[in-house]
């Protein structure tokens, strides 16, 4: 019934060569790179194994993409009644989300695929969540209720259709809830085989979250990459910029103060003489037998001791050392992360060790929570929550997309296609204040609105010129959409700009018809959330990407990043350009602390990125671990990493000097 009516790319027809070999152990894993073709590579499978099959997606937009891709490219028209995406109604290839799958086998309110399936729509429904939360998966589950009697009804009905192959498409989404359900579907149904297909594999999880992915998927059999398709003309040339901006002047004084509180604290810690006696005596540092077993229950503690007694000039018992097979010259050096699991423990985890100095470590944990320095129980030093969300949602970030907005237009003009995403939409911010859709949008249109079309495009805010109204009337006219679907009213903020409300029912097809506009040029400028256009949104015209978002996750940043790299068929010379933001406070050597104990004078060698300025870069690299391309400098070797962009020795001199070079630098928000 299935058959493809076009033809086969030669990393498709690898795998496809190679099938018979992968499918022995029952379990096809497939990664393959945003524009590999991996849904019609999916499908292909499923026709060659031919069995009648569930296919289980994260979104309704890219269920319905499914869809229409069976359809359109693997069935004649009156075999489109083969395809369901009915869980309750299975016919020999049916389609469904996970979240669909879960109403199924609950009993609540919430039971409907719309309201299960949040991550389609969760930039309006949480509007402060970049993610979902495990929290958040929390209060939807505590509005439904496994059951199953309910799940038995849909196992009986699949196993009476004869579902026997399940296909995972990005199963990585799954939380909590959704885990439950899926496995329990797994168990039951008993498949004959499962084929696992993704772009962005969950490589940065931890190793508990991998093992449950991987028992669910298996091991992975074939790897499709960027470099790859872009060397065969099937994802678009592309190349990554950064650019930085200074904190402005509020942020970088909160900064400072921040940093001001950690090095106080921390010089009158290691200044205290008393505590070192009191820490150089300690009976564990023998090692005596009933010494052993709590040292192994927490031995970062208590090397962090022996690291700082070392780095004082104090000599470690050697009973002590022979625990861990070291020598003193081998004991870790006494850095911000041994300061952290000291002080953890000397202030919060391990009260019991500290009884007779008991008054003067409630006196250090009573001025730490002074300073800010203890979050959900725990020291923070450089990792202070609060202080990460300030320097990575700085408003510098918004002069800086005023500038790359300016560079991309005046090199492009109107064939630019531009998307800005972000993760909030921040509606109700009136003054610029933070930084989200609404507020970008209101700054581009005030500076660029006579050279730039801007649209907003968010699950709950859609908004474009007022000129465009025909526009968009004509183009639902093309599209066989109804005009009542949508109410268009001025919008508040500003005469020339309307607000376009779609029917629920409509709110995929809108988003479809205003992508369209974006495509061919009525729109130059689309403003959005990644949480909406950051996966299986298809827009091949895009030749710029702003990310404004903080998601620093292989699979988010590869999903945001994938938005502009496909091939564009009416552009076949289609460049792209991605821009990276980060927000820095230069540390001057004034700014670090003076270590009374351990050194009188800082040093060239003690500037690190350690410093909390340093956060927002150190999250920029994380990203940057996940990208494979040709490096700019040396032999041009394809590889990852933030230093294939900006050499190691470029990136610290440039930000410790204030230098320009290498780097696109605002300082507009000095």
């Amino acid at each position: 019934m299935l058959k493809f009516k076009g033809s086969w790319r030669n990393y498709q027809k690898r795998i496809l060569e190679a099938l018979e070999f992968h499918l022995r152990d029952k379990k096809l894993h497939i990664v393959a790179a945003p524009g590999a073709g991996k849904t019609t590579l999916g499908i292909e499978v499923i026709s060659r194994i031919k069995r009648r099959s569930l296919i289980l997606c994260p979104t309704n937009t890219i269920k319905n993409q499914w869809r229409d891709r069976i359809c359109e490219a693997f069935l004649e028209e009156n075999e489109y009644d083969n395809v369901s995406t009915d869980i309750k109604n299975p016919k020999y290839i049916t389609v469904t989300t996970y979240q669909a799958l879960l109403a199924a086998f609950c009993e609540g309110k919430k039971t409907s695929e719309s309201t299960a399936d949040i991550s389609q729509n969760y930039d309006y429904t949480i509007e402060e969540e970049i993610e979902i939360s495990d929290e958040e998966a929390d209060k939807i589950s505590s509005s439904v209720r496994f059951s199953q009697e309910k799940a038995d009804e849909i196992i009986k009905i699949l196993k009476k259709a004869k579902i026997s192959l399940l296909c995972f498409d990005e199963a990585h989404h799954l939380r909590k809830e959704w885990w439950r359900a899926l496995n329990y579907l797994v168990d039951e149904l008993a498949p004959e085989q499962t084929v696992a297909l993704t772009a962005t594999p969950p490589y940065d999880v931890d190793y508990s979250e991998w093992e449950r992915y991987e028992q669910l998927c298996g091991e992975i059999d074939e790897t499709i990459s960027i470099p790859e398709l872009v060397q065969n003309n099937d994802l678009c040339p592309h190349q990554d910029f950064i650019y930085f901006s200074l904190l402005r002047e509020n942020e970088s004084a909160m900064l400072k103060k921040y940093n001001k509180n950690v090095g106080e604290f921390l010089s009158l810690i290691l200044s205290d003489r008393e505590l070192f006696e009191y820490l150089a005596q300690m009976s564990f540092l023998k090692a005596k037998e009933n010494d052993i077993e709590k040292i192994f229950e927490d031995p970062e503690f208590y090397v962090s001791i022996a690291s700082v007694l070392n780095s004082a000039g104090k000599l470690i018992p050697k009973p002590f050392l022979k625990l861990f097979n070291a020598k003193q010259s081998e004991l870790p050096s006494f850095n911000l992360s041994q300061t952290k699991n000291f002080l953890n423990g000397f202030l919060i985890n391990h009260t019991d060790e500290f009884i007779p100095i008991n008054e003067k470590r409630e006196k250090y944990l009573n001025m730490a929570k002074r300073m800010g320095l203890i979050q959900n129980k725990k020291i923070v030093l450089n990792d202070n929550l609060k202080v990460q969300k300030q320097i990575a949602h700085s408003m510098g970030k918004l002069d800086s997309i005023v500038e790359i907005v300016k560079i991309e237009n005046a090199s492009l003009g109107q064939d630019l296609r531009m998307v800005i995403l972000t993760d909030f939409i921040k509606a109700n911010d009136t003054d610029n204040s933070n930084l989200g859709v609404v507020p970008i949008w209101r700054t581009l249109k005030n500076k660029y609105g006579d050279k730039i079309t801007i649209g907003v495009l968010c699950g709950s805010l859609i908004i474009i010129p007022e000129n465009l109204k025909n526009n968009i009337y004509q183009i639902m006219k093309d599209n066989n959409v109804s005009p009542d679907n949508i109410t268009i009213t001025s919008y508040k903020e500003d005469e020339n700009y309307i607000k376009i409300t779609p029917k629920n029912s409509a709110k995929h097809c809108i988003v479809s018809l205003i992508t369209q506009m974006f495509n061919r040029g009525d729109i130059t400028v689309l403003i959005g959330t990644q949480a909406l256009l950051g996966e299986g949104w298809d827009a091949p015209a895009t030749n710029s990407l702003i990310l404004s978002s903080t998601v620093s996750s292989f699979m988010l940043s590869n999903q945001m990043r994938g938005r502009a790299i496909r091939i564009n068929k009416n552009n076949p010379n289609k460049v792209s350009n991605i821009w990276h933001l980060a927000s820095v406070q230069i540390p001057k050597k004034s700014d670090y602390i003076k270590n009374a104990i351990f050194k009188e004078t800082i040093t060239e060698d003690d500037i690190t990125m350690s410093d909390a300025g340093m956060n927002d870069i150190n999250a920029l690299s994380k990203r940057f671990e996940g990208f494979e391309a040709p490096s700019y400098y040396a032999n041009h070797e394809i590889t990852s990493g933030i230093s294939r962009v900006i050499p190691d020795e470029l990136l610290k001199s440039a930000l410790q000097n204030g230098e320009r070079q290498f780097i696109h630098f605002n300082e507009k928000s000095k």
